[in-house]
């Protein structure tokens, strides 16, 4: 079903106007299917863990602070967290589960029949939010962090490498639409402090994943980044 999703997403996009994503999926709610795919509090928090322990230390991508308030708010009141936060969980859980050191202990922590939806749908449904978000005219910057999310999965769960090499250029793409190569001063000043560094912070990792020489390693390994970057804190 999600092939055909996206064979009706590209007879849409040759449109000049991008249509938004509920007229183009029709027949799938994309939302309904990526949170039938977030965990128990419990499992998604220890895969939570360890996604900022294994790749937040030298891929920054999300604002650990901030993420977790929302993970907190999410329980309290899932409805009120957004597609594109939802479609970023659940990468960030793929991930956790990828680099898991104790992949038994998750097994008794998660049904069999999950284990199976968020390896077999999981990436295929943030991909389909992806490729939507990034076709309106002005992406924000949480479709920058699905996107790297998804460059970062991709090394890491043994795809082809054209498939992360695709995903990796639609990046660097929209990185530049959305002017994230350029100093935010140039932006005349009325960009937030926090603002500004999270766009430092994703075009650096946006080009980390382009410039690792061996990026499946590169990911996995706390130790070693491709790129040497000192960040501000904004904590």
């Amino acid at each position: 079903m999600v092939n055909q999703v996206f064979k009706h997403i590209r007879e849409h996009t040759k449109k000049q106007k991008p249509e938004p994503l509920s007229s183009l999926v029709p027949s799938l709610s994309v939302e309904t299917a990526l949170r039938a795919l977030i965990p128990a509090k419990p499992l998604a928090s220890a895969l939570l863990d360890v996604y900022f322990e294994s790749f937040e230390n030298t891929h920054r991508v999300i604002h650990i602070p901030s993420f977790k308030e929302e993970f907190e708010a999410f329980w309290r009141s899932p409805e009120t967290l957004s597609l594109s936060w939802v479609t970023n969980l659940v990468i960030i859980l793929r991930l956790g589960l990828l680099a898991h050191p104790d992949r038994e202990s998750i097994s008794h922590g998660a049904s069999p029949e999950w284990l199976q939806r968020i390896e077999s749908q999981g990436l295929q449904l943030a991909e389909l939010v992806s490729h939507c978000r990034s076709s309106e005219s002005r992406p924000s910057l949480e479709c920058i962090q699905t996107q790297c999310l998804l460059v970062m999965a991709r090394i890491t769960d043994g795809s082809k490498a054209t498939v992360a090499w695709r995903l990796a250029g639609q990046l660097i793409q929209t990185c530049l639409i959305m002017g994230l190569h350029q100093e935010p001063e140039l932006f005349g000043g009325t960009m937030s402090i926090f603002d500004a560094e999270m766009r430092r912070r994703l075009w650096t990792a946006a080009l980390d994943s382009i410039l690792c020489e061996d990026m499946g390693a590169c990911l996995l390994d706390g130790a070693k980044s491709s790129t040497s970057c000192t960040y501000l804190s904004v904590t």
